[in-house]
């Protein structure tokens, strides 16, 4: 992109402190394994990405090659909204290995990961359960 990681951060963290975005860590305890450890960056306000990449109708929105990264953006920012209202920590992170392997949010309660899977898609497709069955084992 032409600018440092530094920089980059900067304005991360300019954005994180004005409420625009918010990140979710990577979950990994094996320091060895080869797991993606950047965080993934989701919006405050789903209403203002929508308007920034020019969606303005639910028929848009059906046809959009975002609408998924949309829809998860949507439920993880319920579910911190929702933690965060019970005063509690989010407690979510998610799990992406060098392979592609990938788990939406893991919800971190006591000495329990539970893995979610997020999906928008108008019928089940047993391929969304690729990520959940990789966890489990």
């Amino acid at each position: 992109m032409g600018v440092s990681s530094t920089t980059i951060n900067h304005w991360l963290g300019v954005l994180e402190a004005s409420y625009l975005i918010f990140r979710v860590q990577p979950y990994f305890e094996n320091l060895g394994k080869r797991v993606i450890k950047a965080p993934k960056i989701y919006f405050f306000d789903v209403g203002l990405v929508s308007y920034l990449i020019d969606i303005e109708t639910t028929v848009q929105m059906s046809r959009d090659p975002l609408r998924g990264h949309l829809v998860e953006n949507l439920v993880v920012l319920e579910l911190v909204k929702t933690r965060l209202n019970q005063g509690l920590d989010p407690n979510l992170y998610f799990f992406r290995d060098n392979h592609k392997n990938e788990v939406d949010l893991l919800y971190k309660k006591a000495h329990e990961l539970i893995p979610i899977e997020i999906k928008s898609a108008k019928s089940f497709d047993r391929t969304f359960l690729k990520g959940l069955i990789l966890s489990a084992n």
